[in-house]
């Protein structure tokens, strides 16, 4: 088990140098698990209908049919979203940056289809070296709701420059 020691001056190199890493020791010397509790902490019916909740906010099955080819992909994203929905953390990793858990946890809850289709897609562009693929899923993620309209409206403006505005 790789564990990262975090600090202000090297963080981003931290980050490429620990591939998979799942634990993190806080400057105060503090393990914590990202997602800051086991899942058998969790009583049954609460993983049963938080994963329901997610699957239904993200239309999983339409996804499915869609994305017929990333099944696998389309399950560790649902359980990536139903493990922040679950934790009891008072703050995540995003990029880099410590993030209050409400906050992550509310944009976690706006993910919709449209969300998942467009996390998808550029995950399947993507041609650079990922060495954390849970903390650039995580940064997807949270990121998605706040540069959906801004990624499309770019696509738009790259292959049909006659509708960019301003022109």
């Amino acid at each position: 088990m790789n564990k990262t020691k975090i600090n202000n001056t090297d963080r981003n190199q931290t980050e490429a140098n620990h591939i998979e890493s799942n634990h993190i020791i806080s400057e105060a010397g503090e393990e914590q698990t990202l997602r800051g509790m086991r899942f058998d902490e969790i009583r049954e019916e609460e993983l049963s209908a938080c994963r329901e909740e997610v699957a239904k906010n993200i239309n999983a099955d339409d996804l499915s049919v869609v994305f017929p080819g990333e099944q696998d992909l389309i399950e560790e994203i649902v359980d990536l979203i139903i493990e922040v929905l679950l934790s009891r953390r008072k703050a995540f990793q995003i990029s880099g940056d410590m993030k209050p858990a409400e906050l992550v946890k509310s944009r976690f809850r706006k993910l919709n289809y449209d969300h998942i289709e467009y996390v998808i897609t550029c995950l399947k562009g993507n041609t650079t070296k990922v060495y954390n693929i849970k903390q650039y899923m995580l940064a997807s993620l949270f990121n998605a709701p706040a540069t959906i309209s801004g990624y499309y409206r770019a696509e738009v403006n790259y292959y049909m420059p006659e509708l960019a505005s301003g022109k």
